[in-house]
């Protein structure tokens, strides 16, 4: 999995902890949030994928990274209420 998978992972899994919680509260660094996917399999039947996903690291990381993000992916951040300082 690429770094752009990676981030678009965890960027869809914030969307859904946002839609869920609201942009107010905050992601504890111990949070898992399980990202809800439905996916397409070869047979054209849809199946609900469930990914655990350590939402509260990952969202930490974003914060360490900050200087590496490009300009696109600290916005998509801060639609979502995570705002880099």
């Amino acid at each position: 999995m690429s770094r752009a998978d990676r981030f678009a992972l965890g960027l869809a899994t914030l969307a859904q902890f946002v839609a869920r919680e609201g942009r107010d509260k905050p992601v504890l660094r111990s949070h898992m949030e399980v990202l809800e996917r439905v996916v397409v399999g070869p047979d054209e039947v849809e199946t609900t994928e469930s990914t655990p996903i350590k939402l509260g690291s990952w969202v930490g990381n974003q914060r360490t990274r900050r200087a590496s993000l490009s300009e696109e992916q600290i916005a998509a951040l801060a639609e979502h209420g995570l705002v880099l300082g």
